[in-house]
């Protein structure tokens, strides 16, 4: 876990971040639903349910459903280093649980619900 305050990245620096575990992927299908949820990256300060008082922390908000309250982050606090790609509601600002931070950007998309929406779009 980390809670020690970091040289903020840029959008840029993030977006490589995205590019590199984008090109770890190797199932085509996993690729193709996932590239239809990425954003660029925009930063958003989310609070940190577990510390009083409460702080918030920066968080880049990477893949966004446009039929959900439903995204992915990925964000160097928190659940960081060894977990910092995130599932999170759209509308609430935290970190959310610790069951929904993964290692990778793959995991973390084939763990949320942006999986069955692309695979719901496929069968319309």
């Amino acid at each position: 876990m980390n809670l020690d305050r970091l040289p903020d990245r840029t959008s840029a620096e993030v977006q490589a971040l995205v590019d590199r575990e984008i090109a770890k992927i190797g199932d085509g299908n996993v690729l193709q639903g996932l590239r239809g949820f990425l954003i660029e990256p925009r930063m958003e300060m989310r609070t940190w349910d577990w510390h009083k008082p409460l702080r918030t922390y920066p968080v880049w908000l990477v893949a966004e459903s446009s039929v959900y309250d439903y995204g992915i982050v990925f964000s160097d606090y928190g659940f960081a280093p060894e977990h910092p790609w995130g599932l999170v509601s759209l509308s609430v600002m935290n970190f959310d649980a610790d069951y929904h931070w993964l290692s990778s950007l793959e995991a973390a998309y084939r763990d949320s619900r942006l999986i069955e929406e692309y695979e719901e779009s496929k069968r319309a």
